[in-house]
């Protein structure tokens, strides 16, 4: 009897010593998993701010191009004027002065665009069958005018393409507005027409063009031959020993005092693009000419 409860006594541990170790590996732990504290994290390293790309700064504005152009006739100040690159005829006009009472502006487009180097030449008004003022054809001889009709129709019917407008010029058989137009722009350009022959240069007018043309047509009122020129001295030095620049070769030049070769062949060229000097102070305008060389040659010359 007494072992039998010795056996219970065992067989009860044994059971309890079981169970304890079957909850020790089957049941969860119930200890919370130990949380990291802030101290103990790394640091982060902080990521750099990407910082905008600068604008490149904007480019100064230009300055606005200087161009000279010469307008002489019928304005109030004729000379060489500065004007802004772009400009147009009516500019210049204005800062000629404007123009005189008899300033006759219906040859010329005053809204059309100048170019630099330009000469604008504003003729006068005249009576019918008399003779305009000298007008200054590129080309010829510097110191060579022309005398022009002021009619621009004869009594032949003719038409004066040296003084017809465009609606004038559409008359014409064979001419429409664009040739009228171009004709008009190329005597703005180059000046008056001397022969029928120069029409050839204008866009659109042909041989066979001019040969239908040429029986309609005049130059300065009288006829394809009709231009007349005054009579111009032939003497390049005065009685005084005054050189006439508007005449002298650049040989005749070099005597001048202060006048070498090279001044001397740029007068000459200035004269030949530009047309014939008016007045002293036109010598500015060549290359290698100041004021103190200008008030050196002034006692040696005349203009005429």
């Amino acid at each position: 009897m007494q072992s039998r409860k010795i056996l219970i006594s065992v067989s009860g541990v044994v059971l309890f010593l079981l169970a304890g170790a079957v909850s020790m590996f089957v049941l969860p732990s119930r200890n919370p998993a130990p949380v990291s504290s802030p101290q103990a994290q790394e640091p982060t390293t902080p990521q750099p701010v990407p910082q905008p790309t600068p604008k490149p700064a904007p480019e100064p504005p230009k300055p606005p191009q200087k161009w000279y152009v010469h307008i002489s006739g019928a304005v109030k100040n004729p000379g060489v004027y500065p004007v802004p690159e772009n400009s147009r005829i009516f500019q210049a006009v204005n800062m000629a002065g404007g123009l005189t009472k008899n300033a006759d502006d219906s040859v010329l487009n005053l809204a059309d665009f100048l170019s630099d180097g330009v000469h604008i030449h504003i003729p006068e008004k005249t009576a019918p069958n008399s003779a305009l003022p000298a007008a200054r054809v590129p080309g010829l001889p510097a110191s060579r005018t022309l005398q022009v009709q002021a009619q621009t129709q004869t009594q032949g019917g003719l038409i004066d393409i040296n003084r017809a407008s465009a609606q004038e010029l559409e008359r014409l058989k064979g001419v429409g507005p664009a040739i009228a137009k171009r004709i008009i722009e190329y005597r703005q350009a180059h000046g008056l027409f001397t022969r029928p022959e120069d029409l050839l240069n204008v866009r659109g007018i042909g041989k066979a063009k001019l040969s239908q043309l040429r029986p309609q047509i005049t130059l300065n009122g009288g006829g394809a031959s009709s231009v007349t020129r005054p009579a111009t001295r032939t003497q390049t030095q005065t009685q005084g020993g005054l050189i006439d620049i508007n005449r002298a070769s650049a040989q005749e030049l070099e005597r001048l005092k202060g006048v070498g070769p090279a001044i001397a062949k740029r007068i000459v060229e200035y004269r030949q693009a530009h047309g014939s000097f008016t007045r002293p102070e036109d010598l500015l305008n060549v290359r290698g000419i100041g004021a103190a060389k200008l008030n050196q040659i002034r006692p040696q010359i005349v203009i005429q």
